[in-house]
């Protein structure tokens, strides 16, 4: 409810009522679901597919398959202890499609972990469907082509990973962690609006601005549906298209509102997402942005002065590029700043640790894997793809070595016991009360000194 409250700033009362009431009544009727008891407990489950992803370790490979367990009626029961909550489970290599909905015999642990019988066989229900199987078909289809353009391995799987989603290099991985760059790994928000923005810079050159805008709003929903719907994606695609749409109708729109709209929609979905690390991070870091970068960075114009565009004109070259590089170290603070105040705290709830260095390695990193991906993608359309991927390849490799076994001298982390969940939710709404009258005070600010600029 706190990304609802962020959402009156900008949204008329009314609406937002409207919103926090229909929102409180579905979860309320979605909540009285059952969840099921902490011990382990055999019996018969249907389960409805949302994604596969592969795993290996060096014993054993398979798949990794979530989606909602329908309901779980224990052994010698009628009655089901556990209805519409999100699972997951590992088989073996020989997976089953993952097309329809299933019946299983199983053992449910910890709410949400599912241990199929081994040796029974899976029972498709009828008239059912699901494309989770379609979206691992196609994206290892990619992956296999991704992997055939790059010379380098890392590479080939670090940028198969961002495209896909499906990243199973666990070394890579932990390396990656080491520094708190996991969440780069994971298909996000982030990815999903430089796909757009690559996007809408193609269509725009060849496309009047409403019809790029339209067809930019169908290739996001169909990158959308290849994804999946996992909380980052959707949040970012709603969020893209409530802009883009605010384009084709002609009409501003306020990133704030697309922010609350995607919270309604995803707790429509699914309430319980409420409850998941991927839910948390992706709403409460975007609000975060959104609230604090620009009032952040107009502090740090206290410390990196921001010059007036007669007072640049007069520079020497080799000043202007300075200046260029403050500018750019100041908003890259900014963020970095405006980020962290939200995922330290979190990690430091969920994880009991934090990396030092993640302050020093999200103010680089993420740009360097931004341009990546961005060769990546002008890759998959140019005519000299080859030149393109081979330059990606060996760029993509050295980057990843600027984190790939550096010394663990370097691994330096905050570590604390156990932080209370009272005490985050406290820290958070008085975080987010002083944002929204940051926001306040800071946009009234903004507008009365456009409006002296143009008297």
């Amino acid at each position: 409810m706190i990304i609802m409250g962020i959402t009156l700033i900008q949204c008329p009362y009314r609406l937002a009522l409207f919103s926090l009431v229909i929102v409180s009544a579905i979860c309320f009727f979605q909540l009285t679901t059952k969840l099921p008891p902490d011990e382990p407990i055999e019996g018969t489950a249907q389960i409805r597919l949302s994604s596969v992803k592969p795993y290996h370790t060096a014993f054993r490979k398979g798949s990794i398959i979530q989606g909602t367990l329908v309901s779980f009626v224990p052994r010698n029961s009628s009655k089901p202890i556990a209805q519409n909550i999100p699972f997951s489970l590992k088989t073996g290599p020989s997976c089953p499609k993952a097309n329809c909905d299933y019946i299983i015999r199983a053992t449910l642990r910890h709410r949400n972990y599912l241990f199929p019988k081994k040796g029974v066989p899976w029972q498709s229900v009828p008239n059912t469907w699901s494309l989770a199987e379609w979206r691992f078909q196609n994206k290892q289809a990619l992956r296999h082509f991704i992997d055939k353009q790059m010379a380098h391995p890392k590479a080939a799987s670090f940028l198969s990973g961002m495209a896909t989603g499906l990243f199973d290099d666990n070394t890579l991985y932990s390396e990656l962690s080491r520094f708190g760059l996991q969440h780069i790994m994971a298909i996000s928000g982030f990815h999903f609006a430089l796909v757009a923005l690559i996007l809408s810079f193609g269509l725009n050159c060849f496309l009047p601005e409403k019809k790029a805008s339209i067809a930019l709003v169908a290739l996001m929903t169909l990158y959308f549906i290849f994804l999946g719907a996992s909380p980052s994606i959707l949040r970012a695609w709603i969020m893209a298209t409530v802009y883009f749409l605010g384009k084709i109708l002609e009409k501003q729109s306020k990133a704030l509102n697309s922010l609350g709209a995607a919270l309604i929609v995803v707790l429509v979905i699914d309430p319980l997402t409420l409850t998941t690390i991927g839910f948390q991070f992706s709403f409460l870091v975007t609000s975060s942005i959104l609230l604090f970068t620009a009032p952040i960075e107009s502090s740090l114009r206290i410390v990196l002065k921001k010059r007036p565009l007669s007072e640049l004109i007069h520079m020497n070259l080799i000043n202007q590029h300075g200046y260029l590089a403050v500018n750019a170290l100041r908003q890259i603070l900014a963020l970095t700043l405006s980020v962290q105040i939200v995922v330290i705290p979190l990690a430091l709830y969920w994880f009991q640790k934090f990396p030092v260095m993640s302050l020093l390695y999200n103010t680089f990193f993420p740009f360097l894997a931004s341009l990546s991906l961005v060769l990546l993608l002008i890759g998959l359309g140019a005519p000299f793809a080859g030149f393109i991927h081979t330059i990606n390849s060996y760029f993509t490799d050295w980057m990843l070595n600027l984190a790939y076994r550096l010394p663990m001298s370097l691994d330096i982390w905050i570590r604390v016991q156990e932080i209370p969940l009272s005490l985050l939710v406290v820290y958070l709404c008085g975080l987010f009360a002083g944002g929204i009258y940051i926001k306040i005070i800071y946009s009234e600010a903004q507008r009365e000194r456009s409006e002296l600029a143009y008297l």
